[in-house]
């Protein structure tokens, strides 16, 4: 909880169990509990649901940038066909 009061959910559940898919990563066993058990398949599918669900998609035009709080928002880009740059800054 932030000094806000509101309720937040960050970190790299989703990306992990549905993105990090190659020879190192297999994604059935990349989250799991404290004692080595993987999280419950369904409900790592149900919090990937929930992020689509209140998901934005921002409307891009040339020369646009976007400044976000990682705290209180989860971030990410879908699949595009073309080239991109990435300029990035991290503050506290």
């Amino acid at each position: 909880m932030l000094d806000s009061g509101r309720k937040v959910f960050f970190n790299q559940l989703i990306a992990a169990f549905k993105g990090w898919k190659d020879s190192r990563n297999d994604p059935s066993k990349a989250i799991t509990y404290g004692d080595g058990t993987p999280l419950d398949r369904d409900a790592a599918l149900a919090a990937a649901d929930l992020a689509e669900e209140v998901a934005v998609d921002l409307d891009w035009q040339q020369g646009d940038v976007a400044l976000l709080d990682n705290f209180v928002v989860m971030h990410g880009r879908r699949t595009f066909k073309g080239t991109r740059k990435v300029l990035a800054s991290l503050a506290v």
